[in-house]
């Protein structure tokens, strides 16, 4: 992906990498970079990590119902493997034991939860499943990878831009055809606090930029069914752009004391799908 033509200026003129020189502007300064094209790059790249994961069933009381999360395909170094929380794996098997019929997508692709499972960890709120290479042709979604050998492990500090990506409840949807449709939410807000176990993200609206003729959705906006969800890192690098797996989205916040996101971090899943 190109970089901006802000973004040529500084990968020649300064000495430090584009990402440390990124993060040492001031804020006016980012603004600035990210409003000049960078921005909308970067989160539609971001954006093609989501995947929605449906499933529809009948329960004989009322009929039939849609539900969904959101996942992402991964790939560190021993196949790829699906992920989500733990919790919306959670909410499908409930689903399914009061149910009459169920079936669920994996985006464009049939997908069993239960069947295809290789672990959940609820204390961790992580969940991973095997998935076919037609599954992932299906999907067609780009798949997070370790990043390149040799590099330092990632290091999430408070003040850097973080993405996530999901699919909020509140828009999902059947439309003609009986084909689901949902839309996505995504933003880079910059880490509020990390901890061993965690990565926080608080939105603030005074620092945030819209790259949309919509502009900002309204505060409090309900973004449940985020969770499960990928938070990636953006490392600029001359000629584009690596993302690096940060964690998994496992909450979502929208209300007048506390906006933004929570994701557990991404070093409890091992390259096999194993998560611990």
């Amino acid at each position: 992906m190109p970089y901006s033509r802000s973004m040529r200026i500084i990968a020649v003129s300064s000495p430090l990498k584009p990402t440390e020189y990124f993060n040492n502007l001031s804020e006016e300064q980012k603004k600035q970079v990210m409003s000049d094209s960078l921005g909308p790059l970067l989160l539609n790249s971001g954006l093609n990590y989501a995947v929605p994961m449906w499933w529809i069933f009948n329960d004989q009381e009322a009929g039939f119902k849609l539900r969904n999360g959101s996942a992402f395909l991964v790939d560190l170094g021993q196949g790829i493997f699906a992920v989500t929380a733990a919790h919306v794996f959670r909410g499908y098997v409930e689903a399914k034991a009061a149910a009459v019929a169920i079936g669920c997508q994996l985006g464009d692709a049939l997908f069993d939860p239960e069947a295809q499972l290789i672990c959940c960890r609820d204390d961790l709120d992580i969940a991973t499943f095997r998935v076919t290479e037609s599954d992932v042709d299906q999907i067609g979604k780009s798949i997070v990878t370790s990043g390149p050998p040799n590099w330092e492990p990632l290091n999430p500090e408070a003040g850097n831009f973080a993405f996530f990506a999901g699919f909020p409840a509140q828009t999902r949807g059947v439309i003609s055809g009986h084909a689901f449709a949902t839309a996505p939410y995504f933003a880079m807000p910059a880490i509020t606090s990390v901890t061993d176990h965690q990565i926080v993200c608080r939105f603030d609206w005074d620092k945030s930029i819209s790259f949309g003729e919509s502009g900002f959705p309204p505060q409090a906006y309900d973004i449940g069914g985020v969770s499960g969800g990928p938070m990636l890192m953006p490392t600029l690098v001359c000629g584009g752009v690596i993302w690096r797996f940060a964690g998994v989205i496992v909450q979502a916040a929208a209300g007048e004391m506390f906006e933004g996101v929570v994701a557990v971090r991404a070093h409890y899943i091992h390259a096999d799908g194993r998560i611990g």
